[in-house]
């Protein structure tokens, strides 16, 4: 009795925060910049004649500006989950002088040494002069009307509240606030989920789903739970790196051929990146659209060679969903599956 009685109160508190808990959908000029500085840099295949790719491309003066190039050789090898992150977490350019660089956000990314911390500050030197040399301001607001448009219609499409609740039902975790940031400058096709653990902020940033500036996709849904759940699933699974580095085996050079060519170039990485699938998969079938799951499944298998997933779901399943075991200790478990399963 005591333990329906629990489990009762604790979906009663999970529904009241998710109904606390509006989602905030809006841009972000630093975002944007940044797309801007990669779109002069390696142009996407968005149609030349589309209004938004004429307003982007309308300074060629900025293409050719010297500091562009330094901005590139300098974040050369850099991920672009951390660069999102880093400009999402600075002031809006241009920065002042006394600007503090967001520390946490670097050692997120593993970014801690003396000298990695001098690169990223000569980096956002040079952005911030970029910025104040070209016409990104003229650019912002001539996208105005666009954004709004984007807004609109994301507004209509954004997740529910039961979505929501769905989530942080299945892994024991809440965030105070939601916010969805797309990209117009963003090539099409990517997301990143980032946190703000001070503001207690769950992140999702996108940009459009299909080329020339689309953003209609019912993808919108799927990608919200797979960007969102990094914020809950990261810092789980590497709560298990001992179980981690005694798997790294599992990374063969098979499955690392078709993992480095979508940015997952270690196993940790990959490990994260199965159990956020997972995740992706679970939560549609718990709320009762298994069309959905199974579609994903065949998705992630088959197009994306995401190889341990169904046994990764199956076992999760099994110790979260039927065993009822906390999100942390089913993670760690299914873990210590795999490295009997595929020795």
């Amino acid at each position: 009795m005591k333990a329906i009685l629990f489990l009762l109160s604790t979906t009663l508190c999970f529904i009241a925060k998710a109904q606390e808990n509006e989602i905030d959908l809006h841009f972000n000029k630093n975002v944007e910049l940044l797309g801007y500085i990669v779109e002069l840099g390696d142009p996407s295949d968005n149609d030349p004649n589309h209004p938004i790719s004429i307003e982007i491309n309308k300074w060629p003066e900025d293409k050719n500006n010297p500091i562009l190039f330094k901005i590139f050789e300098i974040a050369a090898n850099m991920e672009y989950g951390m660069l999102i992150h880093l400009l999402y977490s600075l002031p809006e350019f241009p920065l002042k002088e006394n600007y503090k660089l967001p520390t946490e956000v670097l050692k997120e990314h593993g970014y801690e040494s003396e000298v990695e911390i001098d690169k990223i500050k000569t980096l956002i030197e040079k952005v911030n002069l970029f910025y104040s040399q070209t016409k990104f301001d003229d650019l912002w607001t001539n996208l105005s009307p666009y954004r709004e448009e984007t807004l609109k219609l994301l507004n209509e499409r954004k997740p529910t509240e039961s979505l929501i609740t769905e989530i942080e039902s299945f892994y024991e975790k809440s965030y105070e606030h939601y916010e969805i940031v797309p990209s117009l400058t963003i090539w099409s096709g990517p997301g990143w989920g980032i946190k703000n653990d001070e503001t207690k902020t769950a992140i999702f940033v996108l940009g459009p789903l299909n080329k020339n500036y689309d953003f209609s996709d019912e993808r919108f849904q799927n990608l919200s739970i797979h960007e969102f759940g990094h914020s809950f699933v990261n810092d789980v699974v590497l709560l298990n790196k001992d179980l981690i580095n005694e798997t790294e085996k599992l990374f063969t050079p098979t499955i690392k051929d078709s993992m480095s060519p979508q940015g997952y170039n270690n196993w940790q990485t990959c490990v994260i990146e199965h159990f956020v699938r997972a995740g992706e998969i679970i939560i549609p079938e718990l709320m009762g659209d298994a069309s959905q799951s199974k579609s994903l499944m065949k998705y992630h298998t088959e197009d994306k060679q995401f190889v341990y997933l169904p046994y990764i779901v199956e076992q999760l399943t099994h110790y979260r969903v039927d065993k009822k075991f906390t999100y942390k200790k089913s993670v760690r478990k299914t873990i210590e599956d795999m490295k009997e399963k595929f020795k």
